[in-house]
């Protein structure tokens, strides 16, 4: 993944946006938007490689409620034209302020289209956003013991009520290279 896409979905509803999901709920919004996402990259020759989380945050930075996050697999050269087609898809324009890692963003701050995970981490820092929500530390025998198959435990996040999944790996990854990231 060498892309990370924000959008706070709720958000865009609460501005009335007429996008993918300005109204109905927010998993069909999802699956249409990833859909949308999906039919785009094919139809360009570009493999359908993404992994994406749905997060509730509490109220961070005045935008509460839900945000998905899409860790895509993109061409340097399609960044340009896919940021142009996420502001299409949830009628949200796009802002001309750039930093280094920002590709685009709307000008509401209701998506973030960036080139790497916040921090500036690689593809391991990427996977580790995506999976913020997953618990640090589980039960076993019942003591509370750290959770190994989560990277970066100090990691957290997201954990507020979602309806649907809450997190996706398309079949462009196959099981195998699935099972050897756990």
């Amino acid at each position: 993944m060498n892309t990370l896409l924000t959008v706070n979905a709720e958000h865009l509803q609460r501005l009335s946006s007429d996008g993918v999901f300005g109204i109905g709920h927010l998993w069909d919004g999802m699956q249409g938007f990833i859909e949308l996402a999906r039919k785009w990259t094919v139809a360009r020759g570009i493999p359908w490689v993404v992994i994406w989380s749905r997060e509730y945050a509490g109220g961070k930075h005045g935008q509460s409620g839900e945000h998905w996050h899409l860790g895509l697999h993109l061409p340097q050269h399609m960044h340009g034209g896919f940021a142009e087609q996420v502001a299409r898809w949830t009628d949200a324009p796009t802002d001309n302020t750039s930093k280094a890692t920002t590709i685009a963003q709307s000008f509401c701050r209701s998506w973030h289209f960036r080139t790497r995970a916040p921090r500036g981490r690689g593809a391991e820092g990427l996977a580790a956003y995506l999976g913020k929500s997953e618990p640090s530390w589980i039960r076993r025998y019942g003591r509370s013991v750290p959770n190994k198959r989560k990277p970066e435990r100090w990691q957290n996040g997201g954990t507020g009520p979602i309806q649907g999944k809450r997190f996706g790996i398309s079949k462009a990854i196959g099981a195998t290279a699935q099972y050897m990231a756990v």
